[in-house]
């Protein structure tokens, strides 16, 4: 949808969060504010020489993402484009203020957003993405999972997943804390002793997604790239039983021995998110999360 509003309107729901900035671009009449509201991507058009007009607001319910325009700075009136996973980028422009705008893409996606409770009654945030004639029955399901520096989970346009939706899998996407789609606080409340909460938030989603009846045990795999396989595999440490595979992509595993590794950047890079293995509280806190000290035969 395409409206004129005031910033006190972005509200999806009645309890919709606050407006999570993420990025800007600055125009020649205009400035572009980039941001997520309850997973929502929002675009915020603001003309800085006129204060007193509201703002044009860019949003799509079934979108998941947001891409930065990289148009020249004399743009007057720029085109953005959204995008999810199993939708390409398609325009969303500017220009036509008032105006109807869609995705084109498969007409048999649906999109859930849920907030999954879990037992200390902090929420963590699942997108689901099925097909609109799914069956009751469970269905093979795919989770994924980054949660670490306080970036997002990666929602732009994969192809290789479009055929998973035809052939009935569900794809779910767990923003865990220590991502950055919540907002800095969403990310500081996972950093160094508090780390073991991403694989928590991942343990929610995925008992979530069986207690609803979207899959079983024996037909949910998990998704990890990076530090997102920090997650994904001490998730197979603690929970084997809720899962049956995983896909890791270059995973950060060895949590330990890259940390002490004092000549390698990030070595010293990630003492912020992990903690620092050189005092012994450090180290302690480090092996009690790190996958590769935690395998177990």
């Amino acid at each position: 949808q395409c409206q004129k509003a005031k910033p006190k309107k972005i509200t999806k729901a009645s309890d919709a969060s606050e407006y999570v900035l993420q990025d800007l671009e600055l125009f020649k009449d205009s400035v572009a504010l980039y941001g997520l509201q309850n997973l929502v991507p929002i675009v915020l058009v603001l003309n800085p020489w006129e204060p007193d007009r509201d703002p044009l607001i860019l949003s799509d319910d079934g979108a998941c993402h947001t891409h930065r325009t990289d148009q020249p700075f004399c743009t007057e009136k720029p085109d953005f484009h959204f995008s999810s996973p199993v939708l390409p980028p398609y325009l969303h422009s500017a220009k036509g203020i008032g105006a109807q705008f869609h995705a084109e893409g498969p007409s048999n996606l649906k999109v859930e957003r849920l907030s999954v409770i879990r037992w200390n009654y902090c929420s963590c945030h699942l997108d689901v993405q099925t097909d609109l004639i799914r069956s009751g029955a469970p269905s093979p399901v795919l989770v994924h999972i980054y949660g670490c520096y306080g970036e997002n989970l990666p929602m732009s346009y994969q192809p290789w997943k479009v055929p998973l939706l035809d052939r009935g899998w569900v794809l779910a996407y767990c923003h865990a804390r220590g991502g950055g789609e919540m907002g800095r606080k969403w990310y500081h409340s996972a950093l160094r002793e508090s780390k073991h909460k991403t694989v928590e938030d991942l343990q929610a989603c995925v008992r979530y997604l069986h207690d609803k009846g979207y899959s079983t045990p024996s037909l949910t795999a998990l998704y990890g790239r990076s530090a997102g396989g920090f997650a994904v595999v001490m998730f197979c440490n603690v929970s084997p039983e809720l899962v049956q595979a995983a896909i890791l992509k270059v995973p950060f595993v060895n949590v330990t021995g890259s940390l002490s590794n004092v000549s390698s950047y990030l070595g010293v890079k990630d003492h912020e998110e992990f903690g620092d293995p050189l005092n012994e509280a450090g180290l302690r806190q480090i092996q009690s999360v790190c996958p590769y000290y935690n395998l177990k035969p």
